[in-house]
């Protein structure tokens, strides 16, 4: 049986994955990741996957030594934030790197986290993990419409999704309606900008825009780019190592993609077959399978 631990958005769709292919798993919230309650709570649990590397906080790494002392095999699945805080803060590097004989296997969503990861000397290997979802390929539509992914919680978090030139790139663009998720909207007032703090349906998003931009400065494997490539449309990124995408460096890249994407009418055929190909629930959870069976 597999208990999974950690993020509780990844690990809940996991667990839904391998629930749907008769594996017994559990998902464990945060409120029970402690002392006697945790064991009593993994005692029929022979693997524990941690969503997110328990190496970078004080309290998850003190729940993989409490699971490797209880003899449980681990594994630990990286997912992009945690390879950032490790490759940047010293401390967290050196436990992460000290930890590894706890670690059965590691395994990361992208195949630039496993090339970070064995820069610092922990070995992982690529594995996208089944918690996308996957839209049928559709027409797109013949409005001009973008959506753009730059949450703003914090004046940092605006910086790393590269909110200047998003800013910039809505002023050059005044007859393309640009739809900003995850944004309060503080640092837009152009007319053809709307801010949406929350998006309850995504699926409804993708439907109705040419284009979706996200540019982080680090990243894993993004549900976004999945979600927008596998119903044809454009992906406009600047860190993803997914094929069928428009590849940013600079505001002139992005602006160039822009107009090169409006005038097309003609959905990303080739990016929908890739993901439905390489990124369907079933053929990730056959593979995490395979992954725990052979530490058995």
């Amino acid at each position: 049986m597999i208990a999974v631990i950690g993020s509780e958005f990844f690990g809940k769709r996991i667990v839904n994955a391998l629930q749907e292919k008769n594996v017994k798993a559990i998902y464990v919230p945060k409120s029970v990741e402690q002392g006697d309650q945790l064991k009593k709570e993994l005692k029929d649990h022979d693997i524990i996957h941690f969503v997110t590397s328990p190496t970078i906080f004080f309290k998850e790494f003190r729940t993989l030594i409490r699971c490797r002392f209880w003899r449980k095999k681990i594994v630990v699945n990286w997912i992009g934030a945690d390879v950032r805080r490790v490759l940047s803060k010293p401390f967290w590097r050196f436990v992460t790197k000290i930890s590894q004989p706890l670690i059965d296997v590691n395994i990361a969503t992208s195949q630039n986290l496993v090339t970070e990861l064995n820069s610092i000397g922990v070995k992982a290997k690529f594995q996208p993990i089944p918690v996308y979802s996957i839209y049928d390929l559709r027409e797109l539509t013949s409005e001009n419409k973008i959506a753009v992914y730059l949450p703003d919680r914090t004046k940092k978090e605006f910086q790393f999704y590269q909110g200047d030139m998003i800013k910039k790139l809505v002023k050059e663009f005044p007859s393309v309606e640009f739809l900003i998720i995850r944004n309060s909207g503080r640092n837009f007032n152009e007319k053809n900008a709307k801010c949406l703090e929350w998006v309850e349906n995504m699926e409804e998003i993708y439907n109705q825009v040419k284009c979706v931009i996200r540019l982080p400065l680090h990243d894993g494997t993004s549900g976004i780019v999945v979600e927008t490539l596998s119903m044809g449309r454009n992906m406009i990124s600047s860190n993803t190592q997914l094929p069928f995408c428009h590849i940013v460096n600079s505001f002139e890249d992005a602006k160039n993609h822009i107009i090169e994407i409006i005038s097309n009418s003609n959905p990303n055929h080739e990016g929908s077959k890739y993901v439905h190909e390489n990124f369907n629930s079933s053929k990730l959870t056959k593979e995490l399978v395979s992954i725990y069976q052979q530490l058995l």
